[in-house]
């Protein structure tokens, strides 16, 4: 009898700590996965769970803009986009995701709230040359179960130790303290110190020869254009969206110049670049003529990966217009791009 009492009052015990632990983390729901943040409380956004959060982010918080993208728009300050183009606004980057990965979450987020009418997105080279279909991110790595209709997988959530020890108690020790929650323009920012790059002691003198892209890397351009672009768009054609060509710094294009490799990327955003600018919702932007941009070598952690204030000279150029890739212009200005950085003395474009 004894040990019969001792085996029943040890499962209600355990039953009892899983109901508290599923309580606690249904209650603060530290990923959004049911609800929007509770007012008051100190939740933590942080780089190393975007994948987690950023779902919810998608479906529960307010807002009529977002900014999305890889690890490109990490650095960008949602309280500049807001106020240069009067909306209000949030951050869903995915770091090393594919152009697929980001659009289909982005598609999420379309689905879950009608009322967005702006989306800013970046292109980026690396990724547009993959296959349409192709993921990077690790699949067995990938809380789908945050993102499937199906409640009963939701235990890897609810009655996750790591959860409750690491997301949802920090939460209530953090409102104690009288911490707030983080903010967008503070989510997955790099530290300041991480930035500023050398300048190449002696530029690569011009490679002659210099090779386009192929047949194929072109067609795998545009099927990744046209399947995690342009569709979204035509979709959507109650939303606008604003696209920039991430403008990789002049070490970059030094590095490219040397190998002669200008012509092979330059040829690729182009092709992006002709499958998008005819659509009326697409605004697409390109800054490779500005040297204020890509010649401060300051504002760049490594040769392509740049900080928040070259979004903010970004945002500032596309809410005039300036420096968009339209019809008329966009052959153009890839011709003056591979001018500038086969031909040019990029020493003398550095700030």
């Amino acid at each position: 009898m004894n040990a019969k009492k001792w085996l029943i009052s040890t499962l209600a015990l355990l039953l009892a700590a899983l109901a508290l632990m599923g309580a606690l983390t249904i209650t603060i729901d530290p990923y959004f996965h049911y609800h929007a943040p509770i007012k008051g409380l100190a939740y933590e956004l942080s780089d190393t769970r975007q994948r987690y959060i950023n779902d919810g982010i998608s479906k529960h918080f307010e807002y009529d803009a977002m900014l999305t993208g890889t690890s490109m728009m990490e650095n960008s300050r949602v309280s500049t986009f807001e106020e240069l183009f009067d909306v209000t606004a949030v951050k869903v980057p995915y770091e090393g995701s594919s152009m697929k990965e980001t659009d289909q979450n982005l598609r999420r987020a379309i689905a879950a709230n009608p009322d967005l009418k702006m989306v800013f997105r970046s292109i980026d080279y690396f990724i547009i040359i993959l296959e349409k279909d192709e993921q990077l991110y690790p699949e067995e790595l990938y809380p789908y179960y945050l993102y499937d209709e199906n409640p009963f997988n939701d235990v890897s959530y609810v009655f996750n130790k790591t959860v409750l020890l690491e997301n949802t108690l920090p939460v209530i020790s953090r409102s104690i303290r009288g911490e707030a929650m983080t903010d967008f323009d503070d989510y997955s920012l790099m530290p300041a110190e991480q930035f500023g790059i050398k300048a190449p002691e002696d530029f690569a003198p011009i490679n002659p020869d210099n090779r386009g892209a192929s047949p194929e890397q072109l067609e795998k351009t545009a099927g990744n254009i046209l399947q995690n672009v342009r569709q979204t768009a035509l979709d959507n054609p109650q939303i606008e969206f604003y696209y920039v060509i991430s403008p990789y710094s002049l070490v970059y294009w030094n590095r490219l110049r040397a190998a002669g490799t200008v012509d092979e990327h330059l040829d690729v955003e182009q092709k992006a670049a002709e499958l998008l600018v005819d659509l009326e919702n697409v605004h697409l932007f390109s800054f490779y003529d500005c040297p204020e941009i890509i010649g401060n070598l300051e504002l760049y952690m490594d040769e392509c990966h740049y900080n928040a204030d070259v979004l903010d000279m970004i945002f500032e150029y596309m809410a005039k217009g300036e420096h968009r890739l339209t019809e008329d212009n966009y052959v153009e200005t890839f011709d003056r791009a591979r001018k500038l950085f086969k031909e040019g003395e990029l020493a003398a474009l550095i700030q």
